[in-house]
């Protein structure tokens, strides 16, 4: 569409010089351009510019919306494996938190003065550490759903049976 509009205003542009080079030789003799003319390249610069931005815009939005639909598929893989590594046989509620300290789902980042795992949503970059994944068994097969509900309730639990886990193992 940018396109076309882009030949809509050469070919117009290319009309105008023509017309006018065949009004006469009074023409002939002016050299630089008209205000009519310098406003007309303004204003067909500025419908390009905000076109061209539009679509930008537009482009940009779709492809963290795309990011987000593969990390949100990415956890709920990895909750599934975890689900099937650990032998749950039971519908159960973990967090994207719980993954991670498990290392069966990598973060983005580690915040060094928080001494957390930082796993952003690409769309706001909000945290999803908090957000739970709902495991259930149909049939026997294992299937995980990601869910917009937070519960850092349950994330802090997951944390401290982490660390008490560790320290049973300590002689």
């Amino acid at each position: 569409m940018l396109t076309h509009l882009f030949l809509f205003v050469i070919i117009v542009i290319l009309l105008y010089y023509y017309d006018s080079n065949k009004i006469g030789d009074s023409m002939k003799n002016n050299k630089g351009f008209t205000l009519v003319e310098v406003i007309a390249v303004i204003v067909i610069l500025a419908i390009i510019v905000i076109l061209g931005v539009g679509i930008y815009t537009n482009v940009y939005e779709s492809q963290k919306e795309k990011t987000y639909e593969n990390k949100v598929s990415m956890i709920e893989l990895s909750a599934e494996k975890w689900a099937v590594e650990a032998n749950i046989s039971r519908n159960m509620t973990i967090t994207v938190n719980r993954l991670v300290e498990s290392s069966y789902f990598q973060a983005d980042d580690f915040d060094t003065t928080n001494k957390v795992y930082v796993v952003n949503d690409p769309r706001d970059n909000a945290s999803m550490l908090c957000n739970t994944i709902d495991i259930s068994i149909d049939n026997g097969e294992v299937v995980a759903k990601l869910n917009d509900v937070e519960n850092c309730d349950l994330k802090d639990e997951e944390t401290d049976r982490a660390k008490v886990q560790i320290a049973a193992y300590e002689y």
